[in-house]
């Protein structure tokens, strides 16, 4: 049989028998953490866009590290103080449609970025469990800069940790046990072994943070960051345990306020062909085409409050313009085929992590969404389409 190298040959050794046995690779390792739509199908991407994908990644990257630090800090809303100290993103996301130009090539567009934590370790056992299930040929590759299984592992174990004990490194999130994303923190703690801690159950004595074991309080040198503000913002000051103003002795991967300074808010002041126009609603210009543009809050998750066809009412309806961007819609290529013939779209996100004796950050693995639906958030895949949700690329070397 030929090895799977592209998504024609991959349909052709594609059976239910051989998705199930992926499926059950990954509940049986992690019973019970698994919520969202794992697609049948990773998808095989040429050489020639992954060298497209890198160069706007690249380019991007450039701008933003010569933004200015005043800049940047802007961002972070007035009401959200965490204290600040020297560092860098140790992680960071760009999010890119598979689109296709006038020469039915294809291209990415960027659509999000974002600097925080994502699946580093779910993708990782997603790729082993495709590649354990289908003969992939082992010249393609999911990983970007050189890396493979191993250094990637050792890459990220280094970006977590740094050179702290695990038990002294906690992965936090709020309400972990509840988290979509679960499955992504069990994986995490099977290659580390550190803990995984509601924000919540966290204790504070002086600058000192600590959690709770089954003997002893334990002291956090360092926290694997998970957790988002949009459910910190609706906790009450008595639910938060943390004085999140205080400078804290322990370091941050990745610390909270990288989450605004690299963003939606970023995206305006970017330019590249491959990333769309895109204005603060606050300075949307009155001659543009807003059908053209699709409507979107700075901070959310999961497609909450965008708007595909916004209307100039819905513009003027905001609290505040200048918490929105209106950005160029792009136009996903439907391209990868199912074996019954149906197409669907993707979008591909390149995760970048960065090593404190590095000058600048590194492309280091990938994620995927797959859809055939307006939106490609796994929230908007539905059970009974198949060749959508949460899947991985592969690439030609």
């Amino acid at each position: 049989m030929a090895p799977v190298n592209s998504n024609q040959t991959f349909n052709q050794q594609y059976s239910q028998e051989k998705y199930t046995a992926v499926l059950n690779q990954l509940h049986s390792k992690y019973p019970g953490e698994l919520d969202f739509r794992v697609s049948e199908s990773p998808i095989f991407l040429p050489a020639y866009f992954r060298d497209r994908l890198l160069d706007v990644c690249e380019s991007l990257v450039d701008q933003i590290l010569r933004i200015p630090a005043k800049e940047l800090h802007e961002a972070i809303p007035s009401h959200i103080h965490v204290h600040e100290h020297a560092g860098r993103p140790d992680l960071m996301c760009l999010d890119f449609a598979i689109c296709q130009d006038h020469e039915h090539k294809l291209v990415p567009a960027l659509i999000e970025l974002q600097a925080c934590s994502t699946l580093n370790y779910y993708q990782y056992e997603l790729a082993s469990a495709y590649r354990t299930h289908y003969e992939i040929d082992p010249e393609v590759t999911c990983f970007f800069s050189g890396f493979e299984e191993e250094t990637y592992l050792e890459r990220m174990k280094k970006i977590i940790l740094h050179s702290h004990d695990p038990a002294e490194v906690a992965l936090i999130d709020y309400k972990p046990t509840k988290q979509k994303t679960r499955i992504d923190f069990a994986a995490t703690h099977a290659h580390l072994g550190l803990p995984i801690v509601c924000l919540t159950d966290l204790k504070q004595h002086g600058n000192a943070v600590y959690y709770q074991t089954e003997s002893e309080e334990k002291k956090i040198s360092r926290i694997y960051n998970r957790f988002i503000f949009d459910e910190i913002d609706r906790l009450s000051a008595t639910q938060l345990p943390i004085d999140l103003e205080r400078a804290l002795d322990l370091e941050w991967v990745v610390h909270p306020n990288w989450f605004f300074k690299i963003s939606k808010h970023t995206m305006p002041k970017l330019k590249h062909p491959y990333a769309p126009e895109t204005y603060y609603a606050s300075d949307f210009p009155s001659d543009q085409n807003l059908a053209e543009y699709v409507l979107k809050p700075l901070f959310s998750f999961s497609g909450q409050g965008v708007i595909l066809n916004p209307r100039r009412e819905d513009l003027t309806a905001l609290p505040d313009p200048s918490g929105y961007i209106l950005q160029k819609k792009v136009e996903f290529a439907p391209t990868f085929e199912d074996p019954k013939g149906d197409l669907a779209k993707a979008e591909i996100r390149v995760i970048y992590s960065w090593l404190r004796n590095e000058d600048r950050p590194k492309a280091t693995f990938n994620l995927v969404r797959m859809t055939k639906s307006a939106m490609s958030n796994v929230d908007h895949n539905k059970a009974d389409k198949i060749w959508t949700g949460g899947s991985i690329a592969f690439f030609e070397t």
